[in-house]
Formats: C-alpha cells, structure tokens, sequence
C-alpha cells in the first residue's frame, strides 16, 4: 500500500532469492486500484527449507515520487505460503517489513 498522491508505481523486476534456486519463478504485479499493488510470486520445485533470513529480495518494485519528502510503503495481507504441505498453508513468525519512498 502506497500514497498514489505522492508516488506512482511504474514496474516490477525479478527478484534474487527465488531465482538464485534456477527454478521455474512466477510474477504476478498488478494495480487494481490506485496505491495498492497485489503481488503474488511462485517457485515450482523449490527446494522446503528456503533462506529467508537474509536481505535478498524477493521482488523489485520501481515507483516515480511526484513530491519532495518522504511517503511510507506498507504490506497488507502478507504471507508466504508452505507449498509442501497438504493445504498450503501460511508459514508462521515472519515478518514484513515496508519502506518509504523519498522524493527530492
């Protein structure tokens, strides 16, 4: 979630965590209403036990900030699926961290 009177959200890029497993990585970015983005990413054949306790990304978002000054990035909604188990299910004790986006 962003402030779309102050930024613009422009493209996505792939991410290095899941791709450095050279496995079949799927994308979905999308902006259905103004300042929000919904992102869903996939990994095919990843192996269980990914390291998520490092600085990797997962995926990379480009904004444009139209103002001078800071505005905040935030996540709703988040989880990371465990694929391995019967019913995917949300994989407790992570934390998402948002940002900000600064204009100059």
């Amino acid at each position: 979630i962003y402030d779309s009177g102050s930024a613009q959200y422009v493209s996505w890029g792939r991410g290095s965590l899941l791709e450095n497993y050279g496995q079949n990585v799927t994308y979905v970015v999308s902006e259905g209403v103004s300042g929000r983005l919904v992102v869903g990413i996939s990994c095919i054949g990843c192996p269980s036990g990914v390291n998520v306790t490092d600085s990797r990304r997962m995926v990379e978002l480009t904004f444009i900030v139209s103002e001078p000054g800071a505005t905040s990035v935030r996540f709703a909604n988040a989880s990371l699926l465990d694929s391995a188990a019967p019913n995917p299910a949300p994989i407790p004790g992570l934390d998402w961290f948002g940002g900000t986006l600064t204009g100059n």
